[in-house]
Protein backbone atom coordinates (compact mmCIF):
# COMPACT_ATOMS: atom_id res chain seq x y z
CA UNK A 1 0.00 0.00 0.00
CA UNK A 2 3.03 2.39 -0.59
CA UNK A 3 1.07 4.44 -3.57
CA UNK A 4 -0.96 5.85 -1.01
CA UNK A 5 -0.17 8.19 1.97
CA UNK A 6 -0.77 8.94 5.53
CA UNK A 7 -2.86 11.52 7.66
CA UNK A 8 -2.63 12.43 11.27
CA UNK A 9 -6.04 13.62 13.14
CA UNK A 10 -5.93 16.62 14.75
CA UNK A 11 -8.58 18.94 16.78
CA UNK A 12 -8.86 20.89 13.51
CA UNK A 13 -11.39 17.64 12.74
CA UNK A 14 -14.19 20.27 14.47
CA UNK A 15 -13.36 22.63 11.22
CA UNK A 16 -14.74 19.94 8.73
CA UNK A 17 -18.11 19.97 7.24
CA UNK A 18 -20.10 22.73 8.93
CA UNK A 19 -22.61 22.15 6.93
CA UNK A 20 -23.80 18.48 7.84
CA UNK A 21 -26.95 17.80 9.97
CA UNK A 22 -24.36 16.27 12.66
CA UNK A 23 -23.84 18.57 16.13
CA UNK A 24 -20.58 18.19 16.42
CA UNK A 25 -19.38 17.32 19.49
CA UNK A 26 -16.97 19.25 20.30
CA UNK A 27 -19.54 22.27 20.92
CA UNK A 28 -21.24 20.48 23.01
CA UNK A 29 -18.66 18.44 25.35
CA UNK A 30 -15.35 19.54 25.89
CA UNK A 31 -14.16 16.31 26.72
CA UNK A 32 -14.44 15.39 23.25
CA UNK A 33 -12.54 18.37 22.01
CA UNK A 34 -9.72 17.23 24.10
CA UNK A 35 -9.69 13.67 22.84
CA UNK A 36 -9.30 15.03 19.37
CA UNK A 37 -6.27 17.17 20.78
CA UNK A 38 -4.79 13.90 22.81
CA UNK A 39 -5.26 12.00 19.33
CA UNK A 40 -3.33 14.55 17.19
CA UNK A 41 -0.45 15.10 19.85
CA UNK A 42 0.45 11.43 20.13
CA UNK A 43 0.55 10.74 16.25
CA UNK A 44 -2.69 8.35 16.20
CA UNK A 45 -2.12 7.72 12.21
CA UNK A 46 -4.95 6.70 10.10
CA UNK A 47 -4.57 5.28 6.45
CA UNK A 48 -5.77 7.35 3.91
CA UNK A 49 -7.08 4.60 1.61
CA UNK A 50 -10.85 3.83 2.30
CA UNK A 51 -13.44 2.82 0.01
CA UNK A 52 -15.92 5.80 0.38
CA UNK A 53 -19.83 4.72 0.46
CA UNK A 54 -22.17 5.61 -2.65
CA UNK A 55 -25.07 8.48 -2.35
CA UNK A 56 -27.22 5.25 -1.78
CA UNK A 57 -25.62 4.25 1.07
CA UNK A 58 -25.47 7.62 2.87
CA UNK A 59 -28.89 8.34 1.75
CA UNK A 60 -30.06 5.48 3.91
CA UNK A 61 -27.34 6.60 6.95
CA UNK A 62 -29.16 8.22 10.25
CA UNK A 63 -28.45 12.09 9.56
CA UNK A 64 -26.24 12.24 12.68
CA UNK A 65 -23.44 10.27 11.00
CA UNK A 66 -23.59 11.47 7.13
CA UNK A 67 -20.84 13.97 7.72
CA UNK A 68 -16.65 12.74 7.75
CA UNK A 69 -16.39 13.84 11.18
CA UNK A 70 -18.77 11.69 12.73
CA UNK A 71 -17.00 8.95 11.38
CA UNK A 72 -13.48 10.33 12.47
CA UNK A 73 -14.49 11.11 15.94
CA UNK A 74 -15.28 7.49 15.97
CA UNK A 75 -12.14 6.09 14.50
CA UNK A 76 -10.25 8.65 17.06
CA UNK A 77 -12.20 6.98 20.27
CA UNK A 78 -11.52 3.76 19.11
CA UNK A 79 -7.56 4.64 18.51
CA UNK A 80 -7.46 5.24 22.26
CA UNK A 81 -9.59 2.67 23.20
CA UNK A 82 -12.53 4.50 24.45
CA UNK A 83 -15.08 2.35 22.39
CA UNK A 84 -14.04 -1.24 24.03
CA UNK A 85 -16.26 -3.23 26.58
CA UNK A 86 -13.69 -1.59 29.46
CA UNK A 87 -15.18 1.96 28.60
CA UNK A 88 -18.67 1.29 27.45
CA UNK A 89 -20.03 3.35 30.51
CA UNK A 90 -17.25 5.89 31.16
CA UNK A 91 -18.71 8.62 28.99
CA UNK A 92 -22.29 8.27 27.23
CA UNK A 93 -21.37 10.28 24.24
CA UNK A 94 -19.18 7.51 23.41
CA UNK A 95 -22.04 4.83 23.01
CA UNK A 96 -23.31 6.98 19.87
CA UNK A 97 -20.00 7.80 18.53
CA UNK A 98 -18.09 4.57 18.31
CA UNK A 99 -21.09 2.67 16.18
CA UNK A 100 -23.57 3.69 13.67
CA UNK A 101 -27.01 3.10 15.55
CA UNK A 102 -30.10 2.10 13.47
CA UNK A 103 -33.29 2.15 15.43
CA UNK A 104 -36.22 0.42 14.29
CA UNK A 105 -39.06 2.43 14.18
CA UNK A 106 -42.38 2.55 16.40
CA UNK A 107 -45.11 0.84 15.96
CA UNK A 108 -47.10 4.70 14.92
CA UNK A 109 -45.21 3.74 11.65
CA UNK A 110 -43.82 7.21 11.14
CA UNK A 111 -40.95 5.84 9.24
CA UNK A 112 -42.22 3.71 6.42
CA UNK A 113 -40.19 1.48 4.39
CA UNK A 114 -39.82 3.31 0.84
CA UNK A 115 -36.03 1.75 -1.03
CA UNK A 116 -34.94 4.26 -3.67
CA UNK A 117 -33.10 1.26 -6.30
CA UNK A 118 -29.33 2.07 -5.77
CA UNK A 119 -29.85 2.66 -9.99
CA UNK A 120 -31.51 6.08 -8.97
CA UNK A 121 -28.22 7.47 -7.75
CA UNK A 122 -25.09 8.56 -9.26
CA UNK A 123 -22.40 5.34 -9.34
CA UNK A 124 -19.77 8.32 -8.14
CA UNK A 125 -19.17 7.98 -4.63
CA UNK A 126 -19.05 10.82 -2.26
CA UNK A 127 -18.22 10.35 1.75
CA UNK A 128 -19.65 13.43 2.98
CA UNK A 129 -23.08 15.21 2.91
CA UNK A 130 -24.51 17.75 0.19
CA UNK A 131 -27.00 19.58 -0.61
CA UNK A 132 -28.27 16.64 -2.57
CA UNK A 133 -29.59 15.08 1.04
CA UNK A 134 -32.10 17.11 0.68
CA UNK A 135 -34.12 14.80 -1.72
CA UNK A 136 -33.44 11.80 0.81
CA UNK A 137 -36.88 10.84 2.69
CA UNK A 138 -36.55 11.65 6.37
CA UNK A 139 -35.36 7.78 8.08
CA UNK A 140 -33.78 6.70 11.44
CA UNK A 141 -34.42 9.96 13.22
CA UNK A 142 -37.50 8.52 15.43
CA UNK A 143 -36.69 7.34 19.09
CA UNK A 144 -37.43 3.61 19.74
CA UNK A 145 -39.65 3.58 22.83
CA UNK A 146 -39.17 1.21 25.78
CA UNK A 147 -42.75 -0.77 25.51
CA UNK A 148 -42.08 -1.58 21.74
CA UNK A 149 -38.44 -2.70 22.47
CA UNK A 150 -37.04 -5.93 20.64
CA UNK A 151 -34.72 -8.28 22.54
CA UNK A 152 -32.88 -9.75 19.19
CA UNK A 153 -30.01 -7.50 17.52
CA UNK A 154 -27.42 -7.33 14.71
CA UNK A 155 -23.86 -6.48 15.48
CA UNK A 156 -22.10 -5.99 11.99
CA UNK A 157 -18.53 -6.13 11.42
CA UNK A 158 -17.44 -4.12 7.95
CA UNK A 159 -15.19 -4.95 5.98
CA UNK A 160 -11.12 -3.94 5.18
CA UNK A 161 -10.92 -0.27 4.37
CA UNK A 162 -14.52 0.33 3.80
CA UNK A 163 -16.17 2.62 4.98
CA UNK A 164 -18.79 1.37 7.72
CA UNK A 165 -21.50 3.95 6.18
CA UNK A 166 -21.08 1.07 3.34
CA UNK A 167 -23.64 -1.14 5.08
CA UNK A 168 -26.13 1.00 5.89
CA UNK A 169 -28.21 -0.28 3.44
CA UNK A 170 -28.44 -3.61 4.95
CA UNK A 171 -28.44 -1.83 8.43
CA UNK A 172 -31.55 0.30 7.38
CA UNK A 173 -33.44 -2.75 5.79
CA UNK A 174 -33.05 -5.34 9.17
CA UNK A 175 -34.19 -1.92 11.40
CA UNK A 176 -37.10 -0.44 9.47
CA UNK A 177 -38.56 -3.39 7.26
CA UNK A 178 -37.83 -6.55 10.43
CA UNK A 179 -37.64 -4.04 12.98
CA UNK A 180 -34.25 -5.01 14.52
CA UNK A 181 -31.99 -2.60 16.19
CA UNK A 182 -28.57 -2.71 14.67
CA UNK A 183 -25.43 -1.66 15.39
CA UNK A 184 -22.13 -1.07 12.76
CA UNK A 185 -18.69 -0.14 14.83
CA UNK A 186 -16.94 2.50 13.87
CA UNK A 187 -13.00 1.21 14.04
CA UNK A 188 -9.26 2.52 13.74
CA UNK A 189 -8.13 2.32 10.09
CA UNK A 190 -11.46 0.65 9.12
CA UNK A 191 -10.36 -2.61 10.25
CA UNK A 192 -12.63 -4.71 12.30
CA UNK A 193 -10.14 -7.14 12.72
CA UNK A 194 -6.74 -6.31 14.14
CA UNK A 195 -5.11 -9.38 15.21
CA UNK A 196 -6.72 -9.03 18.90
CA UNK A 197 -9.38 -11.78 18.29
CA UNK A 198 -11.60 -9.68 20.72
CA UNK A 199 -13.10 -6.34 19.36
CA UNK A 200 -15.35 -6.15 22.79
CA UNK A 201 -17.73 -4.34 21.37
CA UNK A 202 -21.38 -6.31 22.43
CA UNK A 203 -21.34 -4.45 25.13
CA UNK A 204 -21.40 -0.52 24.00
CA UNK A 205 -23.87 -2.31 21.53
CA UNK A 206 -25.74 -3.45 24.62
CA UNK A 207 -25.66 -0.16 25.71
CA UNK A 208 -27.45 1.67 23.04
CA UNK A 209 -30.07 -1.16 23.28
CA UNK A 210 -30.43 -2.12 26.72
CA UNK A 211 -33.30 -4.63 25.72
CA UNK A 212 -31.49 -6.89 23.33
CA UNK A 213 -30.58 -10.23 24.86
CA UNK A 214 -29.23 -11.76 22.58
CA UNK A 215 -26.77 -10.08 19.20
CA UNK A 216 -26.17 -11.64 16.12
CA UNK A 217 -22.91 -10.84 14.92
CA UNK A 218 -22.87 -10.81 11.13
CA UNK A 219 -19.40 -9.94 9.03
CA UNK A 220 -18.51 -9.25 5.73
CA UNK A 221 -14.86 -10.23 4.37
CA UNK A 222 -12.53 -9.28 6.65
CA UNK A 223 -15.25 -8.28 9.37
CA UNK A 224 -16.03 -12.15 9.45
CA UNK A 225 -13.14 -12.65 11.00
CA UNK A 226 -13.84 -10.43 13.46
CA UNK A 227 -16.86 -11.66 14.30
CA UNK A 228 -15.28 -15.11 14.49
CA UNK A 229 -12.66 -14.06 16.63
CA UNK A 230 -15.75 -12.14 19.33
CA UNK A 231 -17.23 -15.45 19.29
CA UNK A 232 -14.32 -17.76 20.12
CA UNK A 233 -13.04 -15.48 22.53
CA UNK A 234 -16.46 -16.16 24.52
CA UNK A 235 -16.63 -19.48 23.95
CA UNK A 236 -13.02 -20.09 25.67
CA UNK A 237 -13.58 -17.44 28.51
CA UNK A 238 -17.12 -19.41 29.23
CA UNK A 239 -15.11 -22.92 29.02
CA UNK A 240 -12.33 -21.31 31.73
CA UNK A 241 -15.44 -19.63 33.91
CA UNK A 242 -16.51 -23.70 33.75
CA UNK A 243 -12.84 -24.67 34.39
CA UNK A 244 -12.70 -22.60 37.88
CA UNK A 245 -16.33 -24.59 38.80
CA UNK A 246 -18.52 -21.03 38.39
CA UNK A 247 -21.97 -21.99 37.45
CA UNK A 248 -23.35 -20.43 33.92
CA UNK A 249 -25.61 -17.69 34.81
CA UNK A 250 -27.62 -15.63 32.67
CA UNK A 251 -26.81 -12.03 31.95
CA UNK A 252 -29.86 -9.26 33.08
CA UNK A 253 -27.59 -6.55 32.82
CA UNK A 254 -24.73 -5.37 30.48
CA UNK A 255 -22.20 -5.10 32.83
CA UNK A 256 -21.43 -8.73 32.33
CA UNK A 257 -20.85 -9.70 28.62
CA UNK A 258 -20.73 -13.95 28.00
CA UNK A 259 -21.36 -16.33 26.06
CA UNK A 260 -25.02 -16.20 26.30
CA UNK A 261 -25.07 -12.50 24.76
CA UNK A 262 -24.53 -13.95 21.33
CA UNK A 263 -27.68 -15.49 19.93
CA UNK A 264 -25.54 -16.59 16.26
CA UNK A 265 -22.83 -15.93 13.39
CA UNK A 266 -23.33 -15.10 10.01
CA UNK A 267 -20.30 -14.86 7.56
CA UNK A 268 -20.74 -12.79 4.38
CA UNK A 269 -18.17 -13.09 1.51
CA UNK A 270 -16.11 -14.51 5.07
CA UNK A 271 -14.85 -17.47 6.33
CA UNK A 272 -13.56 -19.43 9.53
CA UNK A 273 -9.72 -19.81 9.90
CA UNK A 274 -7.51 -21.23 12.51
CA UNK A 275 -4.42 -19.38 11.48
CA UNK A 276 -5.05 -16.34 12.18
CA UNK A 277 -4.07 -15.75 15.91
CA UNK A 278 -7.10 -16.59 17.40
CA UNK A 279 -6.80 -20.37 18.40
CA UNK A 280 -8.34 -23.48 17.29
CA UNK A 281 -11.50 -21.74 16.04
CA UNK A 282 -13.96 -24.72 15.14
CA UNK A 283 -17.68 -24.12 15.93
CA UNK A 284 -18.52 -27.48 14.35
CA UNK A 285 -19.62 -29.19 17.72
CA UNK A 286 -21.52 -26.34 18.51
CA UNK A 287 -21.98 -26.71 22.12
CA UNK A 288 -23.59 -23.84 23.08
CA UNK A 289 -26.48 -24.60 20.25
CA UNK A 290 -26.07 -21.34 18.54
CA UNK A 291 -27.23 -20.84 14.59
CA UNK A 292 -25.54 -19.95 12.15
CA UNK A 293 -24.72 -18.69 8.03
CA UNK A 294 -22.37 -18.53 5.30
CA UNK A 295 -23.72 -16.59 2.14
CA UNK A 296 -21.38 -15.98 -0.41
CA UNK A 297 -21.71 -15.38 -4.36
CA UNK A 298 -20.33 -17.16 -7.47
CA UNK A 299 -19.18 -14.15 -8.98
CA UNK A 300 -16.74 -12.86 -5.94
CA UNK A 301 -13.18 -12.55 -7.39
CA UNK A 302 -12.42 -11.61 -3.63
CA UNK A 303 -12.88 -14.30 -1.99
CA UNK A 304 -10.31 -17.03 -1.28
CA UNK A 305 -12.50 -20.08 -2.00
CA UNK A 306 -9.31 -22.86 -0.82
CA UNK A 307 -9.70 -20.73 2.32
CA UNK A 308 -13.31 -20.57 2.37
CA UNK A 309 -13.65 -24.48 1.70
CA UNK A 310 -11.77 -25.40 4.36
CA UNK A 311 -13.44 -23.09 6.72
CA UNK A 312 -17.12 -24.76 5.89
CA UNK A 313 -16.01 -27.91 7.72
CA UNK A 314 -15.69 -26.02 10.82
CA UNK A 315 -19.63 -24.87 11.18
CA UNK A 316 -21.81 -27.00 12.63
CA UNK A 317 -23.72 -28.89 9.02
CA UNK A 318 -27.09 -29.33 10.82
CA UNK A 319 -27.32 -25.50 12.57
CA UNK A 320 -25.83 -23.59 9.66
CA UNK A 321 -27.58 -21.93 6.86
CA UNK A 322 -25.85 -21.82 3.29
CA UNK A 323 -26.95 -20.01 0.44
CA UNK A 324 -24.58 -18.94 -2.04
CA UNK A 325 -26.07 -15.92 -4.66
CA UNK A 326 -25.86 -16.88 -8.29
CA UNK A 327 -25.02 -13.40 -10.23
CA UNK A 328 -23.73 -11.53 -7.35
CA UNK A 329 -20.34 -10.56 -6.68
CA UNK A 330 -17.78 -9.69 -3.39
CA UNK A 331 -18.56 -6.11 -3.07
CA UNK A 332 -22.27 -5.82 -3.39
CA UNK A 333 -23.02 -7.10 0.23
CA UNK A 334 -21.98 -3.43 0.56
CA UNK A 335 -23.01 -0.71 -1.20
CA UNK A 336 -19.49 1.31 -2.10
CA UNK A 337 -17.05 2.72 -4.41
CA UNK A 338 -14.80 -0.21 -5.12
CA UNK A 339 -12.39 1.48 -8.19
CA UNK A 340 -9.19 1.94 -6.27
CA UNK A 341 -8.98 -1.55 -4.48
CA UNK A 342 -8.06 -2.63 -7.87
CA UNK A 343 -4.64 -0.42 -7.84
CA UNK A 344 -4.43 -0.36 -4.42
CA UNK A 345 -4.99 -3.64 -2.63
CA UNK A 346 -4.82 -5.59 -6.26
CA UNK A 347 -8.54 -6.73 -5.84
CA UNK A 348 -10.41 -7.56 -9.06
CA UNK A 349 -13.91 -8.40 -8.00
CA UNK A 350 -16.47 -10.03 -10.65
CA UNK A 351 -19.07 -8.38 -12.35
CA UNK A 352 -22.87 -8.70 -10.64
CA UNK A 353 -25.26 -9.78 -12.89
CA UNK A 354 -28.08 -9.32 -10.67
CA UNK A 355 -28.59 -5.41 -9.31
CA UNK A 356 -27.49 -4.63 -5.86
CA UNK A 357 -30.39 -4.51 -4.30
CA UNK A 358 -31.43 -7.93 -5.22
CA UNK A 359 -27.79 -9.44 -3.79
CA UNK A 360 -28.59 -7.06 -0.06
CA UNK A 361 -32.52 -8.71 -0.03
CA UNK A 362 -31.25 -12.40 0.03
CA UNK A 363 -27.88 -11.53 2.28
CA UNK A 364 -30.68 -9.85 4.81
CA UNK A 365 -33.05 -13.19 4.39
CA UNK A 366 -29.64 -15.04 5.34
CA UNK A 367 -29.18 -12.91 8.30
CA UNK A 368 -32.90 -13.37 9.19
CA UNK A 369 -32.42 -16.84 8.99
CA UNK A 370 -30.05 -16.64 12.19
CA UNK A 371 -31.79 -13.87 13.82
CA UNK A 372 -35.02 -16.08 13.96
CA UNK A 373 -33.09 -19.24 15.55
CA UNK A 374 -31.25 -16.11 18.05
CA UNK A 375 -33.48 -18.30 21.01
CA UNK A 376 -35.30 -15.04 22.14
CA UNK A 377 -38.67 -13.94 21.07
CA UNK A 378 -39.39 -12.25 17.55
CA UNK A 379 -39.87 -8.81 17.48
CA UNK A 380 -43.35 -7.55 17.29
CA UNK A 381 -43.06 -6.45 13.75
CA UNK A 382 -42.04 -9.76 12.24
CA UNK A 383 -44.43 -11.75 14.31
CA UNK A 384 -47.66 -9.37 13.45
CA UNK A 385 -46.71 -9.69 9.48
CA UNK A 386 -46.26 -13.46 10.00
CA UNK A 387 -50.05 -13.59 11.72
CA UNK A 388 -51.04 -11.30 8.48
CA UNK A 389 -49.82 -13.76 6.45
CA UNK A 390 -51.72 -16.68 7.58
CA UNK A 391 -54.87 -14.68 7.89
CA UNK A 392 -54.69 -14.12 4.41
CA UNK A 393 -54.20 -17.27 3.61
CA UNK A 394 -56.74 -18.63 5.19
CA UNK A 395 -59.04 -16.11 3.50
CA UNK A 396 -57.93 -16.86 0.10
CA UNK A 397 -58.02 -20.34 1.17
CA UNK A 398 -61.67 -20.38 1.99
CA UNK A 399 -62.40 -18.49 -1.29
CA UNK A 400 -61.35 -21.07 -3.41
CA UNK A 401 -63.26 -23.33 -1.42
CA UNK A 402 -66.58 -21.68 -1.86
Amino acid sequence: MGSHSNYYISPFLSLENKNTTFVDPTQQHQHSARILQEAGQRGVIYDNFVSPPTPYALSLTPKGYRSDFAIDFGQTLSSLGLCDDHHAGEEEEHVEACQILFHPPSRSGDVHYNYNSPESYSSSSSSSSSSDDKQFDRRQDETYPHHYANKVGVLFYGGALVDPRSYSPIAHQLSVRYGIPTSIPIFMDNLAFGFACDTSRIEMASRAFPHVEKWVLVGHSLGGLAAMGELYHLMVEDKDREGEGQQEQVVENVDSIGIEKVGGLVLLASYLNQDVGCGPVDFSNNVHGLAFASIDSDLDGVLNRDLWEAGQSLLPKNETFFMTIMGGNHGNFGSYNDTERRTVLGQNDGNATIPPYLQLDMAVMGIMSVVSRAGVELPMKLMMSSNSRKKSKRVKGSKRKV
